[in-house]
């Protein structure tokens, strides 16, 4: 029996995953574990948002390098003064993995690519007398969630091999 080929199967290209492996990762810092490195880049992304949804300048001085600490908090300062919220909720993980490495001075350099669903969107926090808080939206959808892809960058002493798990770049690429 003759096996059928579609036309379609030649335009079919193998499936290569754009993401560097443990072993290539390793010859730069010795003792890596990715998947544990990858589990603690996702809860530092988690703790980030929520941070932001709380105003919680506390949690983002821990996770955040000064540069980019300081872009938080001008955004909160600037919400705050609008009686606004961001509201960052609902995170879902649907793909993660190391995009990129580089080393430079006594320090490796690894970008995380994150890509995640989560409701996302600003609120201005309206107060009266009479009523409970009623909660204007002003910018994104309250029950939909969006799904972006984050590259993040975190930074390791190569003297110790430790990462302070300090996320010092976030970008959003749609």
């Amino acid at each position: 029996m003759k096996k059928r080929v579609s036309k379609y199967s030649r335009l079919l290209k193998p499936v290569v995953s754009p993401y560097i492996s443990e072993e290539i990762i390793k010859e730069y810092i010795p003792s890596f574990n990715k998947e544990d490195f990858l589990n603690k880049a996702y809860d530092v992304f988690v703790n980030v948002q929520f941070a932001v949804t709380k105003f919680d300048y506390n949690s983002l001085k821990k996770y955040l390098s000064n540069e980019l600490y300081n872009k938080y908090d001008l955004e909160l300062r600037t919400l705050s003064t609008k009686n606004r919220q961001h509201v960052i909720n609902n995170i879902q993980k649907q793909n993660m993995g190391i995009l990129g490495i580089k080393e430079y001075d006594n320090q490796v350099e690894l970008t995380v690519e994150l890509k995640a669903s989560l409701l996302d969107y600003v609120i201005e926090i309206q107060e009266f007398d009479d009523q409970p808080n009623i909660n204007k939206l002003i910018n994104g959808q309250r029950y939909i969630a969006v799904t972006n892809n984050y590259q993040l960058t975190f930074i390791c002493n190569k003297k110790n091999y430790l990462f302070d798990l300090i996320l010092h770049k976030i970008e959003t690429k749609k």
